[in-house]
């Protein structure tokens, strides 16, 4: 809020979306990622709802990184604002959906 009400809108609606998006699923799925790349193992018993946070922090890492980037010049749209909102509501639906199911 405090961002928006000293003018650059973009910027306010671009930090709100991308941070927690980025800090909730990029962070675990781009760190199992990177364990696997280098020929590790995971040594836990991932829940369904854990492997899909991985799997969707890893594209939404890919998302940023690639399309916003090259696509965009690193700015939101209005319009890629809301695929990225649409996209994280209904993340966070599975995610829920997945962990009432599996009891964790």
């Amino acid at each position: 809020l405090a961002v928006a009400r000293r003018g650059p809108t973009r910027m306010a609606v671009t930090a709100s979306l991308a941070g927690p998006l980025c800090q909730l699923s990029a962070g675990t799925g781009f760190a199992m990622w990177l364990v696997t790349v280098r020929g590790g193992r995971i040594e836990a018993a991932l829940a369904a709802n854990m492997k899909f946070l991985a799997v969707y922090g890893v594209a939404a890492m890919a998302f940023f990184g690639g399309v916003v980037s090259t696509a965009y010049g690193f700015v939101f749209t209005r319009r890629v604002a809301c695929y990225v909102m649409g996209s994280y509501v209904v993340a966070v639906a599975v995610y829920v959906a997945l962990a009432l199911r599996s009891g964790t």
